[in-house]
Formats: C-alpha cells, structure tokens, sequence
C-alpha cells in the first residue's frame, strides 16, 4: 500500500525537478523552411499520377493521399526541417518523455511505489534503464501511439455522446490537436513539458471535468515504426480526446497555459478542433482525418475537373489549406449542430 505522505513529498520532489530540467535547451540549429502546401517532388509525382487517373478509384486514391501527405504529416502546416544534424536531441527528448510518461500512468495505477517513482522519474533514472523496469504492458504501450486517461475507474462517466448514421448510432470523440513550432529548441522543449503537464493533468478532480478526457501522443520511438514518428514532420503531436463538449475550454486553455508558461510556440494550424466517430464494426469507424479527407477529395476534383493534370496539381498545392480549414469548421459545426438535434428529440 501507497503512503499519501511520502506520495505528496515525492509529487513534490518530482514537479521541482521536472522546472529545473525544462530550464536547460539545446541551441537552435540552423533551418530551411517551406510553405504551406508545398510537396517535395517525390510526393509531387504520386499527385500527378492520382489525377491524370481515369479509374473509379481516383477520389479514394486522392482521399488517402490528402490524408497521409498533408493531413498527418507534410506541409499543411509551416514546416521547418532541421538542416543540420540536431546531435539526436528531439529524439532524446521524446524517449525520455514518453518513458516518464508511461512511468507516471503505472505510477497512477498503483503498479509502482513512491520509493520506485522517486528513482525512475523524480531523480531523472536514464530513460534507457527506466524503460526497463517498465511492466511489459507499459513497454508495450511505447510501441505506438501513447494514451493518457484522466479517469482511472474511479467514477468519473466517459461522457459519451452519439449521433444517428444510415448504419446506426455513432460515438463521438471530440479532439484538440496542438502542434509545435518544428525547430530543434521548442521541440525539446515541448517534450519537457509534457510529463509535468500530464501529471498535474491526472491529478485534477474528477469534478473539473463533465466527461473523460486522455492525452494521445505518436509513439513507437521503441518499437518497428520509430522512422515513422518524425516531430519535425508529425502534424499531430499532441491530441486531446474528450467526450462531453462542456470541457473544451477548461482542456484547451490547460494545455495552452502550460505549454506558455516555458516559452513552447505552437503552429499556425488550418484546424485545432475536430471529432471522430465510432460505430460497432471498424468499417463503420472514421478518424476525423479520413473525414476531412474525404470531403477535400470530393471537392478538389469538382474544382479542378476542367484543368490540366499539371494545372490540378498546382491547384491542390495552392489551395488545399484553405480546403482543409473551410471543411473541417464546416463539419464540426454540422456535428456540433447534430449532437443538439439529438439530445433535443
């Protein structure tokens, strides 16, 4: 059994030196930015192959582009590509990060003492030995995306909302999506601040919140997909799920504050807020990524219809932000709108 004493004075312990560590940043190497919109040219010609296509599966080949080169990773935001080698400080940063983090989530279960916690997390343990002496779940959990709930069993409801579809009633997530500024400095810096922030996040009463809420954050720095978790190129770094609408603001300016309070710049996003829906098969499931995907497919190809396959790839490079945000505020209203039809019937 945990003693409350020694778990106050080791929280603490841990929030101090969770300040001091956040102080010291590597510098900032040199950059070369390019706008939004743009592709490299191997992406390029991917593009102009899906729409010189003809075939019936030109609009889904163009959904799952618009979804894997712009929507969760690319230039939808600002980019900033490191230049120079960083010396492997973002990646340090992110291991020692979500190794905290799952410490600090096994922490919350009970699945640890304070005397343990101390060592791992408090005293800075190197992240390499800490992952070791992780549960295998909580190894496991460091090979994909990494979640973090703020309601452990303790009665808090999950909140969950639905709306009607031709295949039957849909859960709703509600999301947040925050992004850093992708340069070496505020990268290290942001993955400093998200253990205190979580930790703090967990401790919050259950009373705060109408709902569930949980960090999600790209993992697998330890597992097969490490390549495919780049800061300087992951759009969705930090996501926020919650269920009840009531709490975006409270969570919203949770994060913002925190993130502020070290100096941590976000992106200029096209969206920050978005939703995905859940049916009972996984066919019946979309991420709000596949949704807005989708709706910018359909659109694109309506607008570009009479254009040269050269011409349409210019377009969709000039205008796909401005697609982006247009439907993804429009489809958050509509849901927004939905959700209120459905508890007013």
């Amino acid at each position: 059994m945990i003693n409350k004493t020694s778990c106050l004075r080791v929280a603490r312990l841990y929030m101090a030196s969770l300040d001091r560590i956040a102080e010291t940043v590597p510098p900032l190497g040199h950059t070369m930015t390019s706008v939004k919109g743009w592709l490299p040219d191997r992406s390029k010609k991917s593009l102009e192959k899906i729409m010189a296509d003809t075939s019936d599966r030109k609009k889904d080949r163009l959904a799952d582009f618009i979804y894997s080169h712009y929507l969760r990773g690319g230039n939808l935001i600002h980019q900033e590509h490191n230049h120079e080698k960083d010396g492997g400080a973002v990646l340090k940063a992110q291991k020692e990060c979500l190794v905290r983090l799952e410490n600090i989530r096994e922490y919350a279960h009970k699945k640890m003492d304070a005397e343990e916690f101390k060592k791992r997390v408090v005293e800075h343990m190197p992240h390499e030995e800490a992952y070791k002496r992780l549960t295998p779940a909580g190894k496991d959990s460091l090979t994909d995306s990494w979640y973090g709930a703020k309601s452990f069993g303790n009665g808090l409801s999950t909140g969950k909302k639905f709306v009607s579809s031709p295949k039957g009633k849909l859960a709703v997530t509600h999301k947040l999506y925050f992004t850093p500024v992708r340069s070496t400095e505020n990268l290290v810096m942001f993955f400093r601040v998200l253990p205190k922030m979580l930790y703090e996040f967990l401790r919050m009463p259950d009373s705060d919140f109408h709902g569930l809420a949980s960090f999600k954050i790209p993992g697998g720095v330890y597992g097969d997909f490490a390549s495919m978790v780049d800061p300087y190129m992951e759009n969705d770094i930090l996501v926020l799920h919650y269920y009840d609408a009531r709490d975006k603001k409270k969570l919203q300016d949770y994060v913002e504050s925190h993130l502020k309070s070290k100096g941590v710049e976000l992106s200029d996003r096209p969206y920050t807020e978005g939703f995905d829906l859940k049916g009972e098969n996984r066919m019946d499931s979309k991420s709000f990524g596949e949704i807005v995907a989708n709706n910018a497919s359909k659109k694109i190809l309506e607008e570009t219809a009479d254009l040269s396959v050269t011409d349409a790839v210019d377009w969709v490079q000039q205008h796909i932000v401005d697609v982006v945000k247009e439907l993804a505020i429009k489809l958050t209203a509509r849901l927004h709108k939905e959700l209120h039809s459905e508890e007013t019937t």
